[in-house]
């Protein structure tokens, strides 16, 4: 499934999110989507998925569009990780697949 494999390849930026605001202290902003990730992010797992090496992937629905709870992952105070779907979805990731692996993000 999308969401099984060792390597987990993600877009966070594929969409506009929101930046600061609320209890972050900051002026709220919106972070414009970073044009073809996920794209990318879909052909690299496609790619690996080719050669035999299994990627998970993780990427917003554009069709969507933007939301509350939409908040740019980068800049997430702790108080709102339960309430971001990307987090809930990296934590979901790290439970289920690699509860022990390193992690790197881009």
């Amino acid at each position: 499934g999308w969401f099984a494999g060792p390597i987990l390849l993600t877009a966070p930026h594929s969409l506009k999110l929101t930046r600061g605001g609320g209890a972050t202290g900051e002026r709220s902003r919106v972070h414009k989507r970073e044009r073809y990730t996920s794209e990318i992010v879909l052909m690299l797992a496609r790619a690996l998925h080719e050669i035999g090496i299994p990627a998970a992937f993780m990427v917003w629905n554009r069709a969507a569009g933007p939301g509350k709870g939409r908040l740019d992952p980068n800049y997430l105070l702790e108080e709102q990780f339960a309430s971001s779907p990307w987090h809930r979805g990296l934590h979901k990731w790290i439970c289920t697949n690699a509860a022990d692996a390193p992690l790197f993000h881009v």
